[in-house]
């Protein structure tokens, strides 16, 4: 069973202007649950105006295998 509990540090983060041609690297911290669960957290990308960048497509996510302590 996947559920959608893996938290970001924060909520929102600041990406650099970048031309079509290049590259970016973006680090994001996570909270994972404190149970063993496939967990995963999905995010969209939006313009200074608060509107969906590519609002057609499914955005980036990034899935993790939890393991409970």
């Amino acid at each position: 069973m996947v559920n959608l509990y893996l938290k970001p540090e924060r909520i929102k983060y600041q990406i650099p202007k970048v031309l079509p041609s290049e590259t970016i690297q973006i680090k994001i911290k996570f909270n994972a649950p404190p149970y063993s669960d496939s967990v995963i957290s999905r995010w969209k990308i939006i313009d200074p105006g608060g509107n969906f960048v590519f609002p057609d497509k499914y955005g980036i996510w990034c899935q993790v295998e939890a393991v409970g302590m």
